[in-house]
């Protein structure tokens, strides 16, 4: 397991959902709106797809276990969202997500770029 690229993947998942997140509430409050979480929540998977895709696209060896190792770390380190008032049974659920996400981005990566050469099976 290449661990630098792991960390990579995660920060990036992390960076897109943060600003991603952010830029949505910021301009809904500044509509004078609440930001729906439903829509939130659609915004946040269609981020982390895109994060995916670009992990997946990053990394042509052994795709599937590197992007099941992203989704995973990814998961166990939002436990952090518990903090800010996220209830237990939503974080569980939200694992669902990000498997969701990271079989849609991994497709879509799989589609977009090739294993390499000779690389050993996903």
């Amino acid at each position: 397991m290449n661990w630098r690229a792991l960390l990579r993947d995660v920060v990036l998942l992390f960076l897109l959902t943060g600003v991603g997140g952010f830029l949505f509430g910021f301009f809904a409050a500044a509509g004078g709106t609440e930001p729906s979480i439903p829509l939130l929540a659609v915004i946040n998977v269609g981020l982390m797809i895109v994060g995916f895709s670009i992990s997946g696209s990053l990394t042509r060896i052994r795709r599937v276990w590197h992007l099941f190792a992203v989704a995973t770390l990814t998961w166990v380190l939002s436990l952090v969202n518990l903090l800010f008032g996220t209830a237990p049974q939503e974080w569980l659920l939200s694992g669902i997500g990000v498997l969701f996400s990271c079989a849609v981005g991994g497709a879509i990566s799989a589609l977009l770029f090739r294993a390499a050469p000779g690389s050993p099976a996903p």
